[in-house]
């Protein structure tokens, strides 16, 4: 997350600075949406097929790895950084 910083006024009237999370983030379309939520039931899967799984992953422009950890973790990380 990127932070920026702000004058604050206390009742001292002198500034003191403080870090201001600054969210950042995309609208996500609705072949996002679906792409997303394919992708999120194929890994949920017993034997999920790894096509499938790099194909949804294109779609949503996450780079594929064969972790299943690091795909959900690329999945949660994409939706954290855009809007519904």
């Amino acid at each position: 997350m990127k932070y920026r910083t702000r004058t604050k006024t206390t009742c001292l009237d002198r500034p003191e600075r403080e870090a201001v999370p600054e969210v950042i983030s995309e609208v996500i379309s609705e072949a996002e949406l679906e792409a997303l939520e394919s992708l999120v039931d194929e890994l949920a899967k017993q034997k999920p097929q790894e096509e499938r799984i790099r194909s949804y992953m294109r779609q949503v422009g996450l780079a594929y790895t064969s972790d299943p950890i690091e795909q959900l973790d690329s999945v949660l990380r994409a939706l954290e950084n855009k809007t519904i």
